[in-house]
């Protein structure tokens, strides 16, 4: 009997031990399920901010991305439109400088061969020109005024022959640098010197203008800077100057600084009481005049006329000097027709048809 209660109490008390295990593990694997929920609720936590972070920085980086390709095409635009720009801006000054050169800049003298002498319109002073001939043509000098503004009509003109002379006017737009390129294409460089019209000053005559009023002083000086600002320079011609150039004292302080210089002078001949023909033989300056305007009127028949009047002169003579100007339809014409001219005369530089002169 005690055996059996002794097994009974032995047995309860395994039970009880059985029970405690049993709440023992039962805690645990709650406790386990707990941890496991709480870490993979963290986790989930986790790989959400993860995946937000992610995506801002996938966010922040496309709109970095966009913003860069943004202001590349903004860049781009803006290059593109400044480029434009330019281009209309350049072909603006290009319009501009061949509507400048297109004006009549220059003064006329009306030819009348009735009245006026083939070569000098003075009483006093003669020129005597040897009539030179080679390869048995006439010698005929073309000489281009008005050059520093239209770039383009100066090449074109400059590529037809080396002799074509180039008479630059100071102060003028492109007049230094296009000095210096022609210089270096062995064309004979002159000053296209501006001087005192007698409708001045409702005709100006432009930057650098020696003008009538001028004491001699301020004369010299002017004709200094004017002479100092073309680079290459061998001779010089007047721009317009149909009064100053006949003020025989206003002509000799002028060729006084020529001579000093060493320098030759055509007269363009605005007028027919020019006194350069007396200064020249009173300095002893080498002098040449002009015989005929070939573009005075632009219009290639026009031109195509004149220089046939130039080539008759020159076959008469022995020798022309023609003055023309940088416009397209000199230009158009001269290149059309020059190798009919060069058959017709030997072009030469404006220095070989100047001489000293004899009174």
């Amino acid at each position: 009997m005690v055996k059996k209660k002794k097994q009974t109490k032995k047995k309860k008390t395994t039970i009880k031990n059985n029970n405690a295990i049993i709440k023992e593990l039962k805690k645990i694997t709650l406790g386990i399920i707990i941890l496991v929920f709480i870490v993979a609720t963290v986790a989930m936590i986790a790989d959400f901010y993860i995946s937000e972070i992610s995506e801002d920085k996938i966010a922040e980086k496309t709109k970095k991305t966009e913003t860069k390709e943004t202001d590349k095409k903004s860049t781009e635009k803006k290059t593109k439109k400044s480029l434009e720009k330019a281009k209309t801006e350049s072909e603006k000054k290009k319009a501009k400088d061949e509507e400048a050169s297109s004006k009549v800049r220059f003064e006329v003298f009306d030819d009348d061969t009735s009245s006026i002498p083939s070569k000098i319109h003075v009483k006093d002073p003669v020129i005597v020109l040897p009539v030179i001939k080679k390869n048995g043509l006439p010698l005929v000098a073309i000489i281009i005024d008005d050059i520093g503004y239209s770039r383009r009509n100066t090449r074109t003109i400059a590529l037809l022959d080396k002799n074509i002379t180039f008479a630059v006017l100071p102060f003028s737009p492109h007049g230094t640098e296009m000095a210096a390129e022609l210089h270096n294409n062995e064309h004979q460089i002159m000053l296209h010197l501006p001087m005192e019209p007698v409708e001045y000053p409702s005709v100006d005559s432009g930057p650098g203008s020696l003008l009538a009023d001028m004491t001699p002083d301020q004369l010299i000086l002017q004709l200094r800077k004017n002479l100092d600002a073309i680079p290459y320079i061998v001779g010089v011609n007047n721009h317009m100057g149909s009064k100053l150039t006949s003020m025989s004292s206003k002509m000799n302080q002028i060729f006084s600084i020529l001579k000093q210089r060493d320098l030759f002078f055509i007269d363009s001949i605005t007028t027919g009481r020019t006194k350069c023909a007396s200064a020249a033989a009173l300095l002893n300056v080498s002098f040449g005049q002009r015989d005929i305007f070939i573009d005075n009127i632009q219009d290639s028949e026009y031109i195509m006329g004149q220089i046939k009047q130039l080539i008759e002169k020159a076959q008469k003579n022995g020798s022309a000097i023609g003055i023309a100007h940088p416009y397209g339809a000199t230009a158009e014409t001269l290149k059309k027709n020059m190798p009919w001219i060069k058959k017709k005369v030997q072009l030469v530089p404006a220095s070989v048809l100047t001489a000293k002169l004899s009174g």
